[in-house]
């Protein structure tokens, strides 16, 4: 006690002890840097996949939840992503990887569903698409509400963010090699508000593929 009287952060009254102004300042302050590392510590797997200065802010971290692939269902992140493109009238992406089962979905949903949908994609994920999908990709954008574009950038992690009747932001987290690692999904609104400004940050730089050559 005479230790944080000393430094100005507690003092007795009537009742006991209570924190002085400062004291109550710097624990709020403890408080909230000891629920963010408890955050990092519970995404560290995921986490430890990614880049260092991949853009990752507690906004995402933050009442997340993490979907790992298992032996027994190995899908379980693909469809967690499906639940959220399902739900959602618009979506926004951003595609370091191709998987054949996201494809798939987002054909259908743009074809099928009505969904808008808008990619940044990195050149040889466009470039696979067109081979091994030309005529589903040419579908997509005939319908108008499929607009692809490339990004230069290395994408640290693969993103959506939905928004209709399913709003919500995933991370999408793979191996170097292109294995899928899991996914972080949120739906608060910080976790929004970032994932809107990351795509934002890699769209900017993005060009058609009309554009680009």
């Amino acid at each position: 006690m005479r230790e944080l009287e000393a430094h100005h952060l507690a003092e007795e009254i009537e009742d006991g002890v209570q924190l002085t102004l400062l004291g109550r300042l710097l624990y709020e302050r403890y408080q909230s840097f000891a629920s963010v590392a408890d955050e990092v510590r519970r995404h560290a797997h995921l986490l430890s996949e990614l880049p260092a200065d991949a853009p990752i802010t507690p906004d995402l971290l933050n009442k997340s939840d993490i979907v790992l692939p298992e032996r027994h269902a190995p899908n379980r992140p693909v469809q967690r992503v499906t639940e959220l493109v399902e739900g959602a009238e618009q979506v926004v992406a951003l595609a370091p990887v191709a998987l054949p089962a996201y494809v798939e979905l987002f054909y259908e949903q743009i074809v099928d569903e009505n969904l808008t949908a808008e990619f940044v994609f990195e050149p040889p994920v466009i470039e696979y698409l067109g081979t091994d999908y030309g005529e589903m990709l040419e579908e997509a954008a005939a319908t108008g509400r499929f607009t692809a574009t490339i990004t230069d950038a290395e994408l640290p992690f693969g993103l959506v963010v939905s928004e209709g009747e399913r709003t919500g932001v995933a991370v999408i987290v793979y191996a170097e090699g292109g294995e899928l690692r899991g996914i972080i999904s949120n739906e608060t609104p910080e976790a929004l508000d970032w994932g809107r400004e990351v795509y934002g940050y890699y769209r900017s730089d993005a060009t058609r593929p009309d554009e680009s050559n």
